[in-house]
């Protein structure tokens, strides 16, 4: 009885293990998921309002495009962030395809191919998300653009961030969840020490206080102890009976 109990309850929380595990999965790929619609929302808003910042600071007589970058683009909360802030890359190009400036990190073809807005190019062997502004007014074009890879670095640093705090619980949760079991199974421990507990004579009912589901088992155990105690009954009837028989025609 015993060794089938603990199988049942090693079962079930390998069920339950299994299965919060996939809920688990799932909620890990729904939040990176999330994370990464999240995240280009807010770095291709930060490009545009770059882009036109530094519009509205540079000129053709030419402005340092680092400071301006600084001014336009300054760094997000946290470590990653403000290193993902170093790695954007502006260029100023006038209408008539002259380039006039590039910061520091920028390379020195064009980072997009479309005429204004955003888009993705591969330039150098890297891939890059650029917005790209133009003035009219001033005659010029700004670019503003960072890399895609560094872009999945910061997005796989983020979701790390949101997900080791759900790591560390997962053992956490599987300890809760075999103490449940434990405690949920509590009741089938107790019938089964009380009939080792008792004798072989003893036929009385059991008295445990089973939940719902063990109930009908603690009744039918009890149906079987009244069978065999009225079989035991007949059994020691007849014997008498018999014995009653044989002992009368023996005293005549």
């Amino acid at each position: 009885m015993k060794a089938r109990m603990t199988s049942i309850q090693r079962r079930l929380f390998g069920v339950l293990l299994a299965a919060t595990g996939v809920i688990w999965l799932s909620a890990a790929l729904w939040i990176q998921s999330s994370t990464r619609v999240e995240l280009n929302r807010v770095l291709d808003s930060r490009l545009a309002e770059a882009a036109r910042m530094v519009g509205s600071l540079v000129d053709q007589d030419g402005l340092q495009l680092n400071a301006a970058m600084a001014l336009a683009a300054p760094a997000l909360p946290g470590e990653a962030a403000h290193s993902y802030a170093r790695q954007l890359s502006c260029q100023v190009w006038a209408l008539d395809g002259t380039r006039l400036a590039g910061s520091s990190q920028a390379p020195q073809q064009a980072l997009a191919a479309v005429a204004e807005g955003f888009s993705e190019d591969e330039v150098d062997g890297l891939r890059w998300r650029v917005y790209t502004h133009v003035d009219t007014a001033r005659g010029i074009r700004v670019m503003v653009g960072d890399s895609v890879a560094i872009r999945e670095r910061l997005l796989a640093d983020v979701v790390q961030g949101l997900m080791w705090p759900a790591l560390f619980i997962l053992p956490l949760l599987a300890g809760a969840i075999w103490l449940s079991l434990r405690r949920g199974l509590a009741p089938l421990r107790r019938i089964a020490g009380q009939l080792s507990q008792r004798s072989a004579e003893d036929l009385a009912p059991l008295q445990a206080q089973a939940p719902r589901e063990v109930a009908p088992m603690v009744t039918a155990l009890n149906g079987l102890f009244a069978r065999v105690r009225a079989a035991r009954q007949r059994e020691q009837d007849f014997t008498a009976y018999a014995a009653h028989e044989l002992k009368t025609p023996l005293a005549g």
